[in-house]
């Protein structure tokens, strides 16, 4: 699990954040995985926010529904509970709107998910550019919401 945080120097808000990945072990996902060439994962998250005053808030969590793994369960929730809208951004990302109260406001996120059990592949010979030697037209490809 890791934990990571940041707090703002005018004392209005902070925030911190929990991330677990785990792989789930049972009976079902040991067979299920003897049979094809996936692994069950579980993934959560944790952010809890302080802040002095109502903030709106914008939230891109959870498993992408175009990725070549499965979700198996999801679940979310926000203590206190207030609602959470759902809608889509200009890069068809799935995001939550989320008016958080005055106070401290909790947001959990888990989900269980089978993923391709072979590694990612890796080019050890890939061409490393600093950022500022990039070309214009790969920049959109440097954005963190594409991989959201």
């Amino acid at each position: 699990m890791a934990a990571f945080g940041a707090p703002r120097g005018d004392g209005g808000s902070s925030w911190s954040a929990r991330v677990r990945l785990e792989p789930v072990i049972d009976e079902t996902s040991t067979a299920f995985m003897r049979e094809s060439t996936t692994m069950r994962v579980r993934v959560g998250c944790e952010f809890q926010f302080e802040s002095q005053y109502p903030v709106t808030t914008v939230m891109l969590v959870g498993t992408r529904n175009d990725g070549a793994h499965r979700t198996i369960y999801e679940s979310r929730w926000v203590e206190p509970v207030i609602p959470i809208r759902d809608f889509r951004d200009a890069f068809a990302n799935s995001c939550w709107r989320i008016e958080f109260p005055e106070g401290q406001t909790t947001v959990r996120y888990d989900a269980v998910v089978d993923v391709d059990d072979e590694p990612d592949p890796a080019h050890p010979d890939a061409l490393l550019l600093p950022p500022s030697e990039l070309p214009d037209e790969v920049l959109g490809f440097t954005l963190p919401s594409r991989y959201v």
